[in-house]
């Protein structure tokens, strides 16, 4: 295949420097803009602009740890219950404080409609684990031992 044209090496040379030239001087002054607007004077600084030295990257992961935990601790000293009304709640759209705003006659509606939920959850969750038992004694009856500890296999529902 022949490809007829000039090449002239130095002239595409001239062209891709000048356009990246260019581009670097474009960047650099939009920077410079985006760095000069974001610059607050001595006397224009808030007090509440904080003199601290930033935090090193330890500081970071050591802080974001801390916080992941007081949330773990936060989430596992609530009690079965007040997990799954949180679950609820997500589930209907609501935050406690949203609940707490409503007024008195909504309140109550969503309080009835969550102790419903709740009501209907723990009645699954006894029917499964009562279904779990049956199939132990069923199995068991068949000569079939599942180790203590081990899910016993249910049929599908």
């Amino acid at each position: 295949m022949k490809i007829d044209g000039l090449y002239d090496g130095r002239a595409v040379q001239r062209a891709s420097g000048a356009v990246a030239a260019g581009a670097a001087s474009g960047f650099a002054a939009a920077l410079d803009r985006a760095r000069a607007a974001t610059r607050v004077a001595p006397a224009e600084a808030s007090p509440e602009v904080s003199t601290e030295k930033p935090m090193t990257r330890a500081e970071r992961i050591r802080a974001a740890n801390e916080a992941a935990y007081a949330e773990f601790r936060e989430y596992m000293d609530k009690s079965p219950a007040e997990r799954m009304r949180d679950v609820i709640l997500r589930e209907m759209g609501l935050t406690e404080e949203q609940l707490e705003a409503l007024p008195p006659e909504q309140r109550e509606a969503v309080e009835k409609e969550i102790a419903a939920r709740i009501s209907e959850r723990l009645l699954l969750q006894a029917e499964r684990e009562l279904e779990a038992a049956s199939r132990r004694i069923e199995l068991a009856v068949r000569g079939v031992t599942v180790p203590p500890g081990e899910e016993v296999p249910l049929p599908p529902l």
